[in-house]
């Protein structure tokens, strides 16, 4: 598109520039904010393998870039990012890193060099120190590279693991068979987004763009553009961008109706100029219309010549013998009548009458002033009050004291009964996230369903500005505890995946 063209192509759509044109403009819709938050938690501290896969378009380089910004900004992590574009061996990726972590005297032997790259990793633990390794496209890394990864991630104690993260299309290749024991990947798959995602990745754009307003694309395109690029972020972006194109083109075929911004408030100027102009003269013409103000035009003269010149030329005698007198003479305008015509119209203010004006009554007013006034104190009553009602006759019979219910709900833990491991375990303690929705009542079925649901609660968050409920399992004193449980926790509790989170990360503060 041509500079002319893509002005036009931002001025019609309200820009400042193209959406579209950071290809890596992170937009955290289609849970990817959640995945961010899992795959940041899982370098700083798990000895696990992470692997993002999805197909290509589904936005694993945004993820990639955005998760070592974040990264980077830990004090306490050393950040390797690859992200390759051609075949990478594995004594190439391992001499990569060697540069990368400023060894002394790299070894050129690939066993010496991976026992060197080991030590270095041990040596920085001990300081606090961790290394992360992330790499964009593993697709370019052979077998033996994957092979070296493994070797060099793998055997070291917990406290002193090497955070490895890659991002890959699953299709092209199978991590599962270089990686073991399996149980040592923790795969994440990027999910395709639902159309009320497609409709905030794009408003996202619109606003890193500068779009003030919402997106500037009519419902039932975005429903299409949902529908043809089948969530995948890749086809939504080239999509949206072809419709953009069609618009400013037609509206280029067309300039005669080219509305840019600038002529859209010339346009309103010159309206507005217009009407009141009109309503200006309109005023003038039916209010102050000159011919109700005739009596200031008539004047009496007393001169005999001027009072002739307006007698009618039929009536008129000679010059000579005709003398017209001032008390005999008969003038064409008759003041007194004319002004006795006027006068009514103009001067009656007698017309409008006391009885004709009704008082307002204000009964509104009355109505406030006497309203009583609710205190904070007031509320809280009336709150418990419905509380009260609403819940099971067994519960009403015996309350809960009243700083338990302020307590609970000062801390925002919630929970399908009253339960209270949560808040007294300590914030260095560790605890088990199971899964989160948005949905609470699917958290409570959810709880309710397990055999043992008085060691599960759930705490209510944020995400996206909606209410994120997450399910936790057990107080743990130690990470390695709670990994522990995970690996005797049932199948159908482990296909969600649960991962450890420190008590202090996950309960809100009271």
């Amino acid at each position: 598109m041509t500079n002319a063209g893509n002005s036009k192509f931002l001025d019609i759509f309200g820009l400042k520039r193209d959406p579209f044109s950071l290809e890596n403009a992170y937009s955290p819709v289609g849970k990817r904010h959640e995945v961010l938050e899992q795959m940041v938690h899982l370098n700083q501290f798990s000895n696990l393998v992470v692997a993002v896969v999805a197909p290509k378009g589904y936005g694993k380089s945004v993820l990639f870039d955005i998760l070592a910004k974040q990264l980077k900004a830990e004090k306490d992590l050393i950040v390797t990012q690859f992200s390759l574009s051609s075949r990478v061996s594995g004594m190439s990726l391992l001499q990569r890193l060697s540069e990368e972590w400023k060894l002394e005297a790299p070894s050129v032997n690939r066993e010496t060099l991976l026992r060197q790259l080991r030590n270095d990793q041990l040596k920085r633990a001990t300081v606090g120190m961790r290394h992360c390794i992330i790499i964009d496209n593993v697709e370019y890394v052979d077998q033996d590279g994957l092979r070296a990864l493994q070797s060099l991630t793998t055997g070291l104690p917990d406290d002193r693991s090497i955070g490895l993260t890659l991002f890959c299309d699953e299709r092209v290749i199978d991590l599962r068979s270089i990686f073991q024991p399996i149980e040592s990947l923790h795969i994440i798959r990027l999910q395709a987004l639902s159309q009320r995602d497609v409709f905030a990745f794009i408003k996202d754009h619109f606003r890193i763009a500068g779009g003030k307003k919402s997106v500037p694309l009519p419902p039932d395109v975005i429903e299409n553009i949902a529908v043809d690029s089948e969530g995948v972020p890749a086809r939504i972006i080239e999509l949206t961008r072809e419709y953009m194109k069609a618009q400013s083109s037609a509206m280029g075929n067309h300039p005669e109706f080219e509305l840019t911004r600038n002529n859209r408030i010339a346009i309103a100027v010159v309206a507005g100029a217009v009407l009141l102009g009109g309503a200006s003269y309109l005023l003038q013409t039916q209010v102050f219309n000159p011919k109700s103000i005739q009596p200031n035009t008539v004047q009496i003269s007393t001169d005999v010549k001027s009072l002739v010149a307006t007698v009618p030329a039929d009536q008129q005698a000679p010059p000579k013998t005709v003398v017209v007198p001032v008390a005999t003479s008969k003038p064409v305008v008759k003041p007194t009548p004319v002004a006795a015509a006027v006068t009514p119209a103009v001067v009656k203010p007698a017309a409008v009458t006391p009885a004709a004006v009704t008082p307002t009554p204000e009964p509104e007013t009355a109505a406030v002033s006497k309203a009583p006034v609710v205190t904070p104190a007031t509320v809280a009553v009336e709150a418990v009050a419905v509380e009260a009602v609403a819940k099971p006759v067994a519960v009403v019979s015996a309350p809960q004291p009243k700083t338990v219910v302020s307590s609970a709900v000062a801390t925002g833990i919630l929970g399908p009964v009253s339960r209270t491991w949560l808040q007294r375990a300590d914030a260095n303690n560790f605890t088990i996230q199971i899964v989160a929705s948005h949905q609470e009542s699917a958290i409570r079925k959810y709880i309710d369903a397990q055999k043992n649901p008085e060691q599960f609660d759930y705490v209510k968050s944020s995400l996206d500005g909606s209410d994120w409920f997450i399910v936790v399992y057990g107080a743990y004193a130690t990470n390695a505890e709670a990994k522990a449980v995970i690996a005797q926790l049932p199948d159908a509790v482990k296909e969600k995946q649960p991962w450890v989170r420190s008590v202090g990360a996950i309960r809100p503060a009271g």
